[in-house]
Order: C-alpha cells, then structure tokens, then sequence
C-alpha cells in the first residue's frame, strides 16, 4: 500500500513540474495571440545634428540681411494709398491774408480788405512772422495804421450798390481797412459786373 502512495506521489511531482514549466510558455502564446510583443528593445537616441557655418558664409549672411537704418526708413514711409491729410493750421492759412506789425501777426479772411494805401503794402506777408495774436488785440495795438469797417450784409453777398456807396467813403483814408460784420472780419465779394444795355438802333428807309 505504501509503495502504491509513493508511485503516486512521484507522478504527482512530475506533472505538477511540467506545468510549472509550461506556464511561462503560455503566458508567451496568449501575448502573441493579443499582438501584444512578448519584450520591448530599447529604441536607440538619435544624435543631434548641429550645422557649422563657416566664417565665410556668415559673412555672406550678414552681407544680405537688410541693415537697421533701411527697415526704419521703410517702415517710416506712408503706404501707397495713404496720403498725408492737410492740417488745419494749412487749409486756415490758404484761406486767410496775414498781417504783420513787425513782431505780431493775425489772420483775416480773403477779401477783406477794403482799402490798401500803398505806404503799407508791406504789412501783408506771406508766411507767419512773430508771435499769433487775435484780431481785436492786433487792432488795438496798430490802431495808427489799421482800422475796421462795417459793412452791410448785402455787401458781403456781392450787391453792387452798397458796394459803390462804401467804397466812394474811404476812398481818401490813409489806414488799411478790414471789413467786419457785427465786429468780426468778413470776406466781401467782389460784385457782378452790370450787363450794358444794348443800344437800340433805328434800322434807315
């Protein structure tokens, strides 16, 4: 009997061993069978590619690349559609005649001088000379030379009639004469001349 249990015994030995060696292998078949790779290789570092530039191409570079002073000019300079806008200060001066006293100067519109004897042509400038002072101050200090008009409405719009009575006034006066309306210098415009009336002639027998 007992040498019936150790036969058996030794056959439960041999088979447990095998399965013991088995294991591994199928553990190995059921990665395969999932796709699953049964051991995982290193992948090998790449090594970095540096590139050497000579001293010659560096000069050659540097040759090319724009320099600091023509990037800013370009940037500084208006693009094609974009035109400089006038400034007020401009358009107020084309319209407008400058009168200078030889160390200040103000602005009257065009057309409102009535009156300019030629002694004082010359306080007409073209360009500002001095410091800019209001109409009512320059008056008041070259009141020697310069002097205001009133004038009616009409007169300023151009009626011929009003323009001749005003203008028969200041014919003899030595100041230069701004017109104003209601204080404030005005342009006059000049008057429509008067169509001739046509001669009425007697055709002969």
């Amino acid at each position: 009997m007992s040498a019936i249990l150790l036969g058996h015994a030794g056959k439960l030995r041999r088979v447990a061993v095998i399965a013991l060696l088995a294991l591994p292998f199928g553990a190995l078949e059921l990665r395969a069978q999932q796709g699953e790779p049964d051991s995982v290789e290193a992948s090998p570092r790449r090594s970095a590619v540096r590139d050497i530039i000579t001293p010659q191409e560096l000069r050659e570079r540097r040759k090319a690349a724009p320099k600091l002073g023509e990037l800013l000019k370009e940037r500084a300079k208006p693009a094609p559609s974009q035109k400089p806008k006038p400034s007020a200060k401009d358009s107020l001066l084309a319209r407008s005649i400058i009168l200078f006293d030889g160390e200040k100067y103000t602005l009257i519109p065009k057309g409102s001088i009535l009156h300019l004897p030629e002694a004082h042509r010359a306080r007409i400038v073209a360009e500002p000379q001095g410091g800019f002072t209001v109409w009512r101050k320059f008056l008041k200090r070259n009141a020697s030379w310069l002097a205001p008009k009133e004038v009616p409405l009409e007169m300023a719009q151009g009626d011929a009639t009003s323009a001749q009575a005003i203008l028969r006034e200041i014919a003899n006066d030595e100041r230069v004469l701004v017109s104003v309306y209601k204080g404030g210098p005005i342009m006059v415009l000049e008057p429509e001349p008067v169509p001739a009336e046509p001669e009425n002639r007697t055709a002969s027998p």
